[in-house]
This record gives structure tokens, C-alpha cells and sequence, in this order.
């Protein structure tokens, strides 16, 4: 049977023995914390990654927004000037075509207004001296009263146009990434 000196020298080395498991434990211990505050560090960035991506993507949604508001008004702008450019083609060609009708009638009348003066003046001297008196009666009456100006036949009718642009900046908001963490004041 083991005397008590034995047992008591393999109680202290069964003493040191945990204290050395103790020793193992609480070096354990700190390297699992130092694991920990190395995850909570990458959680903590990766956290603020992730916010800093979504405010860029709200930067690039505002940037699409403001793209598209203004594609939109020049496409509006471009059908406005269309518009524009379309009466003034058909304008154009129907100027063009009286103008020709009218030279050639002109053309006519000159010449056969000039036979007729002619042969007038020949036929009724008299008469050609009474008209020049009217004409100059005419002219003067024309100086102190003169006819009511004439209405132009065209009248322009303006096209349709957008309204001016204005630009708004608030599109679609981004989703905010939410890490399930209690809110932290900032």
C-alpha cells in the first residue's frame, strides 16, 4: 500500500499537471479573443463596405435619373423642332409653287399691259392726259388717307414644346444593407 508521502507527492503532481492545463487553458483563451476581435474587425469593415458600395450606388442611380430626365426632354425637344422644320418645309413648297404661277401671270400681264397702254394713249390722247391728272389726284388722296393694310395670308401657328427642364433628384432610393446589428448612433 502507498504511504502517505506517496500520495501526497502524487497529489502535487497531479497539481502541477492542472495548473500547466490551467496555464494551456487561459493561453487558449486569449488566442481564441484575439480570433474574435479579428472576426469582429473584418465584420466591422466589411459593414462598411457594404454602406459604402449602396452610397455609391445611389450616387450612379441619381446619375441614371439625371441621364434619363434628360434624354427624355431632348427626345421632346427633338419631335418640338421636328414639328417646326416640317411646317416650314410644307410652307416653303407652297411658296415656291405660287411664285412660279405668279411670275408667269406676271410676266403675261406686263407685256400685254404695256400693248394696252400704248395702243390707248394713241387711240385718246385726251384720255391719257385726264389720267395722268387722276393719278397724281390718287397719290394724293393715298398721302392724307390711305387704305386699310392688308392681312398677310399666312399666320405662323408655333408647335407644341416641352416645358423647360427641370431636373429632380430624387430617384428610386437604394436599399440600405442591413448587417442585423442594433443601430450604433453616428
Amino acid at each position: 500500500m502507498p504511504s502517505i508521502t506517496d500520495v501526497y507527492n502524487q497529489l502535487v503532481s497531479t497539481n502541477g499537471k492542472l495548473d500547466q492545463v490551467n496555464a494551456n487553458l487561459v493561453q487558449e483563451t486569449l488566442a481564441t479573443n484575439n480570433v474574435n476581435a479579428g472576426v469582429q474587425a473584418v465584420n466591422t469593415t466589411l459593414v462598411h463596405g457594404f454602406a459604402n458600395v449602396a452610397a455609391g450606388m445611389q450616387v450612379v442611380a441619381n446619375e441614371v435619373y439625371l441621364g434619363d430626365q434628360i434624354l427624355l426632354h431632348l427626345s421632346q425637344q427633338t419631335d418640338a423642332v421636328l414639328c417646326v422644320l416640317e411646317q416650314i418645309s410644307k410652307q416653303t413648297c407652297e411658296l415656291v409653287n405660287q411664285a412660279s404661277r405668279q411670275t408667269a401671270l406676271q410676266e403675261r400681264m406686263a407685256s400685254d399691259i404695256s400693248a394696252v397702254r400704248d395702243l390707248t394713249e394713241r387711240a385718246n390722247p385726251a384720255a391719257a392726259l385726264e389720267r395722268g391728272r387722276d393719278e397724281e389726284l390718287r397719290a394724293r388722296m393715298e398721302r392724307c388717307c390711305p387704305d386699310e393694310p392688308v392681312p398677310p395670308p399666312c399666320h405662323h401657328e408655333p408647335c407644341d414644346r416641352p416645358r423647360p427642364l427641370t431636373v429632380k433628384l430624387e430617384p428610386p432610393a437604394v436599399p440600405k444593407f442591413d448587417d442585423g446589428s442594433p443601430q450604433q448612433p453616428r
